[in-house]
């Protein structure tokens, strides 16, 4: 288990406990000032405020979410985790009807996913 998905874990068994508003606000700050958006602010403050995973795909808002020690999981890596609990059949199923609906992920990303997802 990764040390992301450990905390994440620990988090629900910890009911969500929240963290100090000073860090909640340090995070917007931080976030504002590198120009995310309002949606990628808004994930990254609430996943801070409770001590939680967030799920972010854009390269700019993980990096910064994990300068400000705010562990991130993508979409695709949590498609892999779905499989390996038996919740989903196919990474790849998900990855072409993404496809489908115009939602983009680079063929490296993909290959990558699909060999630890053991469908590589």
């Amino acid at each position: 288990m990764s040390a992301a998905s450990a905390q994440a874990r620990q988090a629900a068994n910890d009911g969500g406990k929240k963290s100090s508003p000073i860090q909640s606000v340090a995070v917007l700050d931080a976030a504002f000032a590198q120009g995310l958006g309002t949606g990628e602010i808004a994930v990254l403050s609430y996943a801070a405020e409770r001590a939680l995973l967030a799920l972010i795909d854009e390269r700019r808002a993980r990096a910064i979410a994990l300068r400000l020690r705010v562990p991130v999981i993508g979409s695709g890596a949590l498609r892999a985790q779905l499989k390996r609990h038996g919740l989903i059949n196919s990474v790849q199923a998900v990855f072409d009807a993404w496809k489908l609906y115009g939602y983009f992920v680079s063929q490296a990303v993909q290959n990558d996913i699909l060999l630890r997802s053991g469908e590589g």
